[in-house]
């Protein structure tokens, strides 16, 4: 489901206040390139993603779709998998990379 930059920052806000451990992943052209497991300290538009000393920064200023779903959404291949790992995924297109988020269960 097509999403906005708003419901992006109350979702990032909600994960934030609550201490949710979120999975943030960055594929460029199409390869997953970066995978990250923490929570967030920082919302939109900067995003920082942090677990001990290691952190993960995105500006989504620039991003153009922003894209939100159930796991139990997901095409009938991924579902199970993604059903048993994660609440819900949200998916941004930037410019020059896609960066997903998924809500740990």
């Amino acid at each position: 489901m097509l999403s906005s930059s708003e419901e992006a920052a109350r979702l990032l806000n909600k994960w934030m206040s609550e201490h949710t451990p979120v999975v943030v992943g960055v594929s460029i052209k199409g390869e997953l390139s970066f995978r990250f497991k923490g929570l967030v300290t920082q919302s939109y538009p900067i995003v920082r993603i942090v677990d001990g000393d290691t952190n993960f920064v995105v500006d989504l200023r620039a991003a153009v779709r922003f894209e939100y779903s159930e796991a139990r959404e997901a095409r009938s291949e991924f579902r199970e998998i993604l059903e048993d790992e994660y609440a819900c995924l949200f998916f941004i297109r930037m410019p020059s990379a896609d960066v997903f988020f998924g809500e740990c269960k």
